[in-house]
C-alpha cells in the first residue's frame, strides 16, 4: 500500500500472516521515528492521527469479518493482558479483490483509526520492546486450510 503523501510509516510487521484456526497475534515493529513519536506524543494536545492498517489481505472467504485488537501487559504482579479493540471489519469484496485475473490484484486494504488509543500506547511495556502487539481474530473458527492471508500490518500517523 502507497501512504498518503502527509503520512508517516512509525512500524511494520515482518511476514505475511495465515489466518487460520481462532486467528493469529503479530507484533509490528517500530520504527525509531514510530518510537520517538509514541513516546513525545502525550505532550501534544491535539495528537496526529495514528492507523493500524492490514495490507494485501487475500482469499476466498469474503463472507469473514476480522476484529483486530491491540494486546497491552497489565502492570502489576498478575502479569496478565488485555485486549483493546482497534475494530472490525466484513472481508466482503475479498475474493475479487484476489482474482488474479482481475483488475484489482492488490487485494483488501483495511484501516482502522487507534488514535483513540493512544493513551494505552505510550504506556504498553511493548513499547520498551519496540513493538506493538496486534490480534485478529476472526468471527468465527476458520478452518486450517482457510486461504486468508494478510500481507503486512502496519501502522501510520497523518502528519
Amino acid at each position: 500500500m502507497d501512504l498518503p503523501q502527509n503520512a508517516e510509516q512509525l512500524g511494520v510487521s515482518a511476514e505475511q500472516l495465515p489466518v487460520v484456526g481462532a486467528g493469529l497475534r503479530t507484533s509490528v515493529r517500530l520504527t525509531p521515528a514510530g518510537r520517538r513519536y509514541l513516546a513525545a506524543a502525550a505532550g501534544h494536545a491535539a495528537p496526529a492521527q495514528l492507523y493500524l492498517t492490514l495490507e494485501n489481505v487475500h482469499g476466498t472467504r469474503d463472507a469473514t469479518v476480522l476484529n483486530v485488537y491491540l494486546v497491552f501487559s497489565e502492570a502489576g504482579e498478575a502479569g496478565g493482558e488485555r485486549q483493546l479493540p482497534a475494530g472490525s471489519a466484513a472481508l466482503y469484496g475479498l475474493r475479487r479483490a484476489s482474482n488474479p485475473q482481475g483488475s484489482n490484484r492488490a487485494g483488501l486494504t483495511l484501516t482502522f483509526d487507534i488514535t483513540p488509543l493512544l493513551a494505552e500506547l505510550r504506556a504498553s511495556p511493548g513499547l520498551q520492546n519496540d513493538g506493538i502487539r496486534v490480534s485478529i481474530i476472526p468471527d468465527r473458527p476458520l478452518p486450517a486450510t482457510s486461504d486468508i492471508v494478510i500481507g503486512r500490518v502496519s501502522i501510520f500517523r497523518m502528519l
